[in-house]
């Protein structure tokens, strides 16, 4: 059994947790890591991964649906 957690990289919020087979690592689940990502980050089965809650997402890159970050000049 692999159990995965996400935690937040800014506000250290855990955004969520997932439960994935025995073997889930290596049959293509998207959870592909190298080995030494593996010993980084894992501990018994249990991995805990870097990203982005949604407010620290916003308060970064600005409100879902723009495509340019904050400050960044637009080119015409």
């Amino acid at each position: 059994m692999v159990r995965i957690i996400y935690i937040c990289e800014c506000c250290d919020l855990v955004v969520g947790e997932e439960e994935l087979g025995p073997g889930a690592a290596n049959n293509g689940t998207g959870l592909a890591l190298t080995r030494e990502g593996r010993q980084d980050i894992m501990d018994n089965g249990l991995y805990y991964l870097p990203c982005l809650c949604d407010d620290c997402r916003e308060t970064l890159y600005g409100p879902s649906g723009t495509i340019f970050y904050p400050g960044t000049p637009l080119l015409h």
